[in-house]
């Protein structure tokens, strides 16, 4: 089952996977984070955009006109045109992105479909067409499997049948990665095996209150016991 054909599968149901109070507070930290930023200004791409669920966060504070999300889906991207009309959404590949040189103020790639770029070639395409369609200054934030990733249920054994093909990346990996061609690329850590082993009987605010606290840790430590990284950087 290709990636394509598995993400095809899972698009009407997608936005029912997610849905506990671990992975809501996930979900609120990276779109905080990203809303503090600055990452939600200008001219954005989302690569591997899914049905929309980056706008279903924070639509208040992205306008259409400015907004393009590419997926290599052809379901995901009928869902999140369906969910978010007046919004554009492309099917493509990140290695070869609909967009024109130096015509993007930020990328993003928040919920770890660079993780599907398999090897080394793959992602060194991804991240070089990233580089082409930003403009110089222009940012780029991208979520990737860390280290702890297979150590957590995968959903895709319930939802899919089998679990997909992913490349989990080492904290010193993913940054070499990117500062090949990117300006001041850093990765820090989010979701480490601590937070995993909370109960899911505890209430929202305390998966919040640990997360905000652990993303302060994991800039420096803990970043090979995280379940997802996040890399930045300026091109």
């Amino acid at each position: 089952m290709s990636i394509e054909h598995a993400y095809d599968a899972l698009a009407q149901k997608w936005d029912t996977l997610y849905t506990t109070q671990r992975e809501q507070a996930e979900d609120a930290l990276v779109v905080g984070y990203l809303r503090r930023k600055g990452y939600l200004q200008g001219n954005i791409l989302e690569v591997a955009s899914g049905t929309g669920l980056l706008l279903d966060y924070a639509k208040d504070a992205i306008r259409p006109g400015v907004y393009l999300g590419v997926d290599v889906s052809r379901v995901m991207v009928a869902e999140a045109r369906r969910k978010h009309p007046g919004y554009t959404f492309h099917r493509g590949d990140m290695r070869q992105l609909p967009c024109p040189d130096n015509s993007v103020d930020v990328l993003l790639c928040v919920f770890c479909g660079f993780s599907y770029m398999l090897d080394e070639m793959q992602a060194e395409g991804a991240v070089g067409e990233f580089f082409r369609v930003l403009k110089p200054g222009g940012k780029v934030l991208v979520m990737a499997y860390g280290p702890e990733t297979f150590r957590a249920h995968a959903y895709e054994v319930v939802e899919a049948g089998r679990v997909l093909p992913r490349r989990q990346y080492a904290p010193d990996t993913l940054g070499k990665l990117f500062s090949r061609v990117f300006l001041d690329a850093k990765v820090w850590g989010l979701s480490s095996s601590r937070f995993h082993r909370l109960s899911l009987r505890w209430p929202k605010w305390v998966f919040r209150w640990w997360l905000r606290g652990e993303a302060l840790l994991t800039r420096r430590w803990w970043r090979s016991s995280c379940r997802f990284l996040v890399v930045e950087g300026v091109k």
